[in-house]
């Protein structure tokens, strides 16, 4: 970013999960590139260089670990002025152990 932004995280729990919300400024949202990323972790991708890897790792393991409904998606404004990070984690319990 070339000038000062936000960053706001808000954390919730939806019925059997918790979601955090992730929401930064920015310059502007190529949509394209937008797609294919929302694509790649839809579809658990991991990348060979570094490119996002860090992303793409944690969308894999929380989708491996428990199940398709959980992991990682990018969202844009209108504007694309702000994308917000949406990370889905199962609820976890003392009980069950998550």
């Amino acid at each position: 970013m070339s000038s000062k932004g936000f960053i706001s995280v808000v954390i919730k729990r939806i019925d059997d999960m918790i979601v955090i919300y992730v929401t930064n400024t920015c310059d502007g949202v190529d949509t394209e590139r937008f797609d294919h990323v929302n694509l790649k972790l839809k579809n658990s991708f991991i990348p060979e260089n570094t490119d996002g890897y860090g992303l793409f790792n944690v969308n894999a393991r929380l989708k491996m670990n428990f199940g398709e409904k959980y992991g990682i998606n990018l969202l844009h404004n209108k504007q694309c002025t702000e994308f917000t990070s949406v990370i889905k984690h199962p609820a976890i319990s003392a009980d069950t152990g998550w």
